[in-house]
């Protein structure tokens, strides 16, 4: 077996398990939310703004989260993180008031904060860029597989029956243990470097160095970074996708028990076909993201072509959902594609952002895309709460992900005709 082979089944599994678990608790306040609400007194505005503080931590968090995990390690941040956060994600199940929410779910984004670039910027030290689509294709797969089992795993801590806490409750508790131990596992069985695995020969060791695209180095931070146009152009085409990430990750659930024939259909909300139908769009999407994400590195030359289709389906589907409000089937329909774009998009992106940028560039500016990118996460997520309200429809909320979605596309064609750097 090759070292590549030996690393990828020796690495993967540990940062797909966390990456699973991080998303599964992200998520699991769409569902709290049926309950939660009521019982704080919270309305869809102030939901909204108070599931999007997580992204705002996330953002403003994002580099300097990055700046510690090189100074201190990339293995040893990655442990950090999965404790500090496993303990906010428990407190979450305590909180009495609004303004609680709001706090608890910032620091848990702060603690959250720069997870995903980490994890990326430790691949570059193991893997070249002949797998990097591939490999992220199928690490990022826990995120669709994280609502597609903890959409039912939701509904169904929602349906217990357990004294000392109210259902909700629960599902911050029992959520909240396994990334205090993954997190563990994380700092027990994650070698450093490809150096320090004592799972390699010497020679497999070379093997890796060899097919590496560049020496892995220690990254600087710089603020020159902010002045170059690519960071934001970068950032505006992925900001249509991270936006619609957060927002149908935390408001699709509310979303599908709003058609009025799942309610007439059962005579009341029915939770566990609500998460059946929440899990159906990550389900697909899980399929097709391993499938595009090989074809992307077959044909790696075109990425960009890849990355345009992906956003005409975006913009398409979702233009759909707030015309078409009413039935199940064809919401249903266009969540399928609107889900399905967003997750093949991610691999495809991230190689592509790769290979514009330096290798000693492209920790910090994996960072300062996500985090710029968030930003509008934030304001969609607070946007479906205040239209909400305003309008009393979910689906309407969802057109200014329309506009990003155009203005992403734009972005797109811009940064083509830019040169590498």
């Amino acid at each position: 077996m090759g070292a590549h082979k030996i690393a990828f089944y020796r690495i993967l599994p540990i940062l797909f398990v966390a990456y699973l678990i991080a998303n599964i608790e992200i998520a699991n306040v769409g569902f709290a939310k049926f309950f939660m609400n009521k019982d704080l007194g919270i309305s869809e505005s102030s939901f909204g703004v108070g599931a999007g503080m997580f992204i705002v931590a996330y953002a403003i968090f994002e580099i300097p989260s990055v700046m510690l995990a090189t100074k201190i390690g990339l293995k040893y941040w990655l442990f950090l993180m999965m404790v500090i956060w496993s303990i906010f994600s428990f407190l979450m199940a305590f909180v009495q008031s609004p303004y609680e929410f709001y706090i608890l779910r910032f620091f848990f984004g702060v603690a959250e904060s720069g997870f995903l670039s980490t994890t990326m910027l430790y691949f570059n030290g193991w893997f070249g860029k002949k797998h990097k689509a591939k490999l992220l294709s199928l690490f990022l797969l826990a995120n669709p597989l994280a609502n597609f089992l903890g959409s039912p795993l939701a509904t169904w801590i929602l349906c217990l029956d357990i004294a000392l806490l109210k259902n909700w409750q629960w599902l911050f508790v029992f959520e909240a243990l396994p990334a205090f131990l993954c997190g563990w596992a994380v700092l027990w069985l994650l070698p450093k470097d490809y150096k320090s695995a004592s799972w390699l020969s010497a020679s497999q060791k070379a093997q890796i160095a060899q097919q590496l695209d560049h020496t892995p180095v220690k990254e600087i931070f710089s603020f020159k970074f902010f002045l170059d146009m690519r960071i934001y152009l970068f950032a505006l085409i992925y900001a249509s996708v991270s936006a619609s990430s957060a927002v149908f990750k935390i408001w699709q659930p509310s979303i599908i028990a709003s058609i009025p024939s799942i309610a007439s259909a059962r005579g009341g909300l029915d939770l566990q076909l609500v998460g059946i139908l929440n899990a159906l769009p990550f389900g697909i999407a899980m399929v097709l993201m391993v499938i595009y994400g090989g074809y992307s590195d077959k044909y790696f030359k075109d990425r960009k072509s890849h990355i345009l289709v992906l956003l005409y389906g975006l913009c398409f589907s979702l233009a759909g959902l707030g015309l078409i409000n009413n039935s199940l089937v064809v919401i249903e329909i266009f969540l399928c594609i609107i889900i399905g774009c967003v997750f093949m998009f991610k691999a495809p992106f991230w190689a592509y952002l790769s290979e514009h940028i330096a290798p000693q560039k492209v920790g910090f500016y994996l960072a300062g895309i996500n985090a710029l990118s968030n930003f509008f996460g934030f304001v969609a997520t607070s946007a479906v709460g205040f239209i909400k309200d305003k309008t009393g429809d979910y689906v309407y909320a969802v057109l200014p992900l329309l506009a990003l979605g155009i203005l992403s596309c734009l972005a797109l064609a811009i940064i083509n005709r830019l040169k590498k750097i």
